[in-house]
This record gives C-alpha cells, structure tokens and sequence, in this order.
C-alpha cells in the first residue's frame, strides 16, 4: 500500500471519528447540561420535530403613519412660525392606511407651499384652499416606514427571544405588514407571548399634583366602569368620560393595581425615554426581598435625569411602562449617575420573579416601534413532533435501505462499497448540520433521503465507467483509475446544477423549502466527498486484498 493510500485513509477514518463523536449525543438524546461530555452542541430540531409555539403578527401600520405624520407636521408647523410667515395649527382626518393632516395658517399661501416642498419631500400635498393645505405621507415615504418598521420589530423580537433561550428560533416577515414566528420547543405559551408583543415604551413623566378639580371627576367616571372590565379597555374609557376636562398639556394615566387602579395627572412632554437606556438587570429589595429592575440610562440621558430630577426636588416621578404607572416615587434629591428602579408592586414570588425577568429583558431588547397584534397561533405539541419524527425516520430508512438493496444486487460486492459510503454519507451530513448548528426540519429529513439518491447516482456513473474500461480490456487497477478520473467531471457538473437550484430556494424559500435547501447543499458537499473520496480509499483496500490472494477480476 502507498503512502498516499494510508494518508487517504487516515483522513477518511478522522472523519468518520469526528462525524460520530458529534452525532452521538442526538442520537442518544443526552442532556449535555447533566454530562461530562466534551461536545456541548446538539443537533437543533424545527418546529415541525419537537414542537412549539408558531405565530403570526401583523405590525399596526396604521398608527405608525400617523404619528410620523403628526411628528412631521408638527416640525413644519414649528419651521413656518420661525419663518415668520405667520401662525398655523393642524387636525388629523384621513383613512387609517393614508392619513392626511388639515394645516391652517395665516401668512402667504406660496410661502407656505413653498416651504413644504424644499425642506419637507416626505410629505405630499393633498389639497389647498384659502388659508389651508392639507398635506399626507408620500407613497415612497410610506413604503419605506413599512420596510423599516418590519425590520426593526424583527430584529427587537429577535434580541428579546435569544435572551429568552429559545434555541434556533425562525423570525421572518411575510408581505409588508407581518412577522412569522417560529418557537421550537416553547411549553410556556402565554409568557412567550407577552414578552413578544409588548410594546415596551419607557417614559418618565412629572407628576402635576396642582390639578385638584379633576380627582371628583376621576372618581365618578371610574364608578361608571364595571370592576372586572379588561385593564385597557378600563384606560379608554376613563379618557373618553374624562375628556375635555383634561388640560392639553396634562395626560392621565393609571398604575397597574387592578383594585384601585389610582389616576395620575402627568406632562405631555417627555423629557427621557427608553431610547436612553444602556442596561436593566433584575435586583431584590434588601428590606423586602421583593425583586425589582434596576435600570442605567446611558450619557446623555444620565446628565438629562440629574437635570430634571434637580429641578423637580420635592415633586413625583411616575415611571411609566407602555402606559401604566409603575411607580411614582416623589424626588428628594438630584440623582446623578442614571441609575433608578422599577418596582413590581402586587405581584409576589415566582410571578414576580418571571415578571422582572421578562421586564429586565424587553428593557434591554428595545422597544417594538409598533404595536403588534397576534393574528394567528398554533401550538404544536411534542407528541406529533414526535410521530413526524418517527414516519420520517422510517420513510427515510425503508428508501435507504431499498436503495443499497439494489446496489449490492446489481454491482455485487462493489455494490457493498457503495453501500458504506451511502451510510457514512448520511452520518456526514447530520455531523455537518450539527457543527453549522443548522436545524433538523421534516423537509430536511426529506432532503436527507434525496442526499441518498443523490450520492448512489455518483457511484452508479463511476461504476459504469469502471465496467466500460474493464469491458475494453483494462486490468482491475487501470480499469478503476480511469473511471474515476473520467467520471469526476460528470458527477462535478451534476452536483452543481444542483447546488444551483439548492442555493436559489435557500436564497428565495422560506420555511420549510429553506430547511430543505439546506440540507440538501450539506448533502451535495458530503456526496462528492464520499464518492469521489471514500470510496477510492475502499476500492483501493479491495484492489490490495484481490492482489495480494492473486486474483484479478473484481466484482462488479
């Protein structure tokens, strides 16, 4: 034997070691948590194997558009009064998916219009008359406030679930206004919910304790609502009755106790927001034990919170999550340093603690740019993931095994050669697919069993070839050599056409066709590798055991 033979060998006998030491854990479905194995990775399944949680999400973009709207009218308003070109104010009309805002002034209509088309192109002029525009969202704007809203929420969804510990989770868009989002493995329905589709918008709000005509109001609209009424409902209602009793610069809110559900009377204005957060992790209270978030805002929000809280000394600061009251602590000091804490009043033990947790987590993942609603759900359970695993496993096994059949009936003992490299090829691709930490989907165990057929039409053209030479007359050695050095150039073209269309479905595909791709190019990749490879180092132990007996016909 020569020494590129036993170099050959040593690499192929490497590989399978490395291939098998990385699929034992699957395959014995060992808590790498519990054991003192060396190899921490398991093979990852989807949604369709092991179960989950599966929801689809549509992104409000209704609202969306109308607060940039508003947010984009109020600069113009703000940059035509520093003009000078007199006083303007605006109202929202419109439908929701192309809200318009009706701006009134009084100074020079082309002054106006004027302005509106050199500084503000993302707005769009709808309509005029005397002494009124009526402005909206450019289509292009539009479009571009959809891709980018899309984004953003899947990209804060995405920090939210990796701090979560789900493994391999799938989070894509689907059309212009909705996410897809895949959990495998998740038991915990509710809670994964919530921690997604919260919105998370932090604001720190000075209370106004001077309006003292509100609280007989506050009172008799709360006794109009019924007790057990759903928390945001109650909130809608409560600002419906209160209505023009409000002053504008002034907004009620609520804290989150569901018995007396206190009002508080906060400014508009916000001075700090989420925006400025650095970091939140989950502390405890040292006198109650209780766990709480503390929270640090980074630079620029630390020198605005010393600032504010200097010169607010003596007045309350409601710390105000999506809308509700967390606490409202009166200041007592000027606080430098940003730091501060969000306590969990009503809540105790293990739901305060997942509380925290989850509230420690959206804090730091960011605020959702938009609200989401949960348009549909689908709990897949263990015990199907299961069955699919079992049908696919059996279905994947019966073809495999039908396939080697007809091999080592039809090329004999070289058929047996085959075989081995059809099975190694099959624990490459799932060593492949665990160090890539790519995951096992139902298409994927598909893919596995076209990787067969894929891999035994290699051999079939190399054995072809091989009984072509052998049939012009060429000994056993020569009669190999030449056919796999001619058929390596057929069986390469064949394996990229197909590494094509793989790459083209796992580029485009979603879902379950991207799993397949997947695996499918894994597949192509450890084909060559075991036909052309493999399968050389065994014919050339073959060709050494026939000589070294005398022999000199092979069996194929």
């Amino acid at each position: 034997m020569s020494s590129s033979w036993w170099t050959r060998c040593v690499v192929c006998v490497s590989c399978v070691c490395i291939a098998l030491f990385m699929v034992y854990p699957t395959v014995r479905g060992l808590d790498l948590e519990k054991t003192h194995y060396p190899f921490r990775q398991k093979m990852n399944l989807g949604l369709d194997l092991q179960g989950g949680l599966y929801l689809v999400l549509g992104v409000n973009m209704p609202q969306v558009y109308r607060s940039v709207l508003e947010r984009q009218v109020k600069g113009f308003l703000h940059r035509v009064e520093e003009k000078k070109f007199g006083k303007a104010s605006f109202a929202l009309q419109g439908v929701e998916a192309d809200p318009h805002a009706r701006v009134t002034y009084t100074g020079s209509r082309d002054d106006v219009v004027a302005l509106l088309k050199k500084e503000y192109i993302t707005l769009r002029l709808v309509q005029e008359a005397g002494g009124m525009i009526t402005v909206g969202l450019s289509q292009q704007n539009r479009d571009d406030l959809a891709e980018r809203t899309v984004g953003q929420s899947i990209e804060v969804i995405r920090n939210r679930i990796d701090e979560f510990g789900v493994s391999e989770p799938s989070i894509t868009s689907q059309g212009r206004d909705r996410v897809v989002v895949e959990l495998p493995g998740v038991r915990e329905v509710d809670r994964a919910k919530d921690l997604i589709g919260r919105t998370a918008r932090l604001e720190f709000r000075l209370v106004d304790d001077s309006v003292k005509t509100l609280e007989p109001f506050i009172k008799d609209c709360a006794a109009k609502r019924p007790k057990q009424e759903a928390f945001s409902v109650f909130v809608q209602g409560m600002r419906e009755c209160l209505g023009t009793h409000v002053p504008e610069n002034l907004e009620v809110v609520f804290d989150r106790d569901t018995v007396s559900r206190h009002a508080y009377l906060v400014a508009k204005d916000l001075v700090i927001t989420g925006d400025e957060l650095s970091d939140a992790q989950v502390q405890f209270d040292p006198e109650s034990r209780r766990p709480l978030v503390s929270f640090t805002l980074n630079p620029h929000g630390a020198r605005a919170f010393e600032e504010l809280t200097g010169k607010n000394i003596g007045k309350r600061l409601a710390i105000v999550l999506d809308a509700v009251v967390h606490s409202a602590p009166v200041i007592q000091t000027k606080i430098p340093g940003g730091r501060g804490q969000i306590t969990l009043g009503g809540l105790d033990g293990e739901q305060a603690m997942k509380e925290a947790k989850d509230l420690a987590i959206v804090l730091r993942a960011g605020a959702l740019p938009a609200q989401l609603d949960f348009l549909e759900q689908r709990v897949v359970g263990p015990s199907l993931g299961q069955d699919s695993i079992a049908r696919g496993a059996f279905a994947s096994v019966v073809g495999s095994a039908l396939v080697i059949l007809f091999v080592a009936i039809y090329y004999k003992l070289s058929g047996l050669i085959a075989a081995v490299s059809l099975i190694l090829n099959v624990l490459f691709v799932l060593a492949c697919m665990v160090a890539f930490e790519a995951t096992l989907t139902l298409p994927g165990i598909a893919g596995i069993a076209l990787t067969v057929g894929i891999a035994v039409d290699s051999n079939v053209v190399i054995y072809e070839r091989i009984r072509e030479e052998i049939r012009s007359g060429r000994g056993p050695r020569a009669a190999i050599e030449s056919g796999f050095q001619k058929a390596f150039h057929t069986i390469f073209d064949a394996n990229v056409t197909n590494a094509i269309a793989a790459l083209v479905l796992m580029l485009y595909g979603t879902g379950p066709i991207k799993g397949f791709a997947i695996t499918l190019l894994i597949g192509i990749v450890t084909t060559l590798f075991t036909a052309v490879f493999v399968c050389r180092v065994l014919f050339d132990y073959y060709l050494h055991v026939l000589e070294s007996r005398g022999q000199r016909h092979i069996s194929i």
